[in-house]
């Protein structure tokens, strides 16, 4: 019976060791300071700055020369001073005429998927509009949003989807130009972890040391028996 007893246990912790759990992890991207957490100066292309956090940017339909993305020092329009993000080195002001921001996602655990995005969008005029549109691995939209705005107003844009791989986002229109910051994704999912050397370790560990103990209490149980 002792032996039984050992042995479910032992296999009830190999289960939880090995189960994947279920979880999310928010990130916000604030363009005013890089992953190291030093000040992002004004006009720096940040295309590949915040890979580290699961997420690169670009310029998708620019006008401009290239498809580069800027940390742009606008605090009159930031919702975290100083910086906005933007197409443009000289001004934070957007629109789809000129080019659309997109940001595609990779979420740190694998398993996890992004569920949800958020913007802050500003109103560069009134009567300015922006959207905010998320697409799946196929390039399908999943979800979109359009605010409208008065100058220096700011809409919190939201998105949300089974499995973002990627947002789109400006100002809607030629004359309806927005600005942009703080960027929040959100992975949500089984974390399955790939188990590092101590892990493996240490289920070795626990698979010799219980089989080990079933064949102790196995042969202690047989000696009594036989006497």
């Amino acid at each position: 019976m002792k032996t039984g007893k050992m042995s479910l246990k032992f296999i009830i912790v190999l289960i939880l060791c090995l189960t994947p759990l279920y979880g999310y992890a928010q990130t916000t991207i604030n363009f005013d300071i890089d992953p190291a957490s030093n000040p992002i100066p004004d006009n720096t292309v940040i295309n590949n700055t915040y890979s580290t956090q699961g997420v690169t940017f670009s310029c998708v339909g620019c006008t401009t020369a290239s498809s580069n993305v800027f940390a742009e020092s606008a605090p009159a329009y930031a919702v975290s001073d100083p910086n906005v993000i933007s197409i443009f080195s000289y001004t934070p002001n957007i629109t789809a005429y000129e080019g659309t921001i997109e940001a595609r996602f990779t979420c740190p655990i694998r398993g996890q998927r992004v569920t949800s995005v958020t913007i802050q969008a500003t109103g560069y005029y009134d009567n300015a509009a922006a959207f905010l549109y998320a697409y799946d691995s196929g390039d399908v939209q999943v979800s979109g949003s359009i605010d409208y705005m008065s100058a220096l107003e700011t809409s919190q844009m939201i998105v949300s989807g089974s499995d973002i791989e990627y947002v789109r986002f400006s100002g809607y229109s030629t004359f309806q130009g927005a600005t942009f910051d703080d960027l929040v994704f959100t992975c949500s999912g089984q974390q399955i972890a790939v188990p590092g050397m101590n892990q493996w370790g240490m289920m070795i560990f626990l698979v010799f040391a219980g089989l080990g103990a079933v064949y102790y209490l196995y042969h202690r149980t047989m000696r009594k028996v036989e006497r």
